[in-house]
């Protein structure tokens, strides 16, 4: 992972369950308003860091709450 990522990741994980699904939940609004007008570069940027965010996440959810 480079330092920029592990940067990213750092900060985000510094933030509590609720704000880190509300980061996702918005980079998914991202995704489909960007897939609108066809903005590929944009998507594939985004989709490729919303992954990001639902591992970083999803590692430490308790299996009760990814219901």
């Amino acid at each position: 992972m480079n330092q920029n990522l592990d940067e990213k990741q750092a900060r985000f994980q510094r933030d509590n369950i609720s704000t880190r699904l509300g980061h996702i939940a918005a980079n998914l609004a991202r995704i489909k308003s960007f897939s609108n007008v066809a903005y590929k570069e944009a998507v594939f940027s985004v989709i490729l860091e919303t992954k990001w965010l639902i591992e970083w996440t999803a590692a430490e959810i308790e299996p009760e709450q990814t219901e």
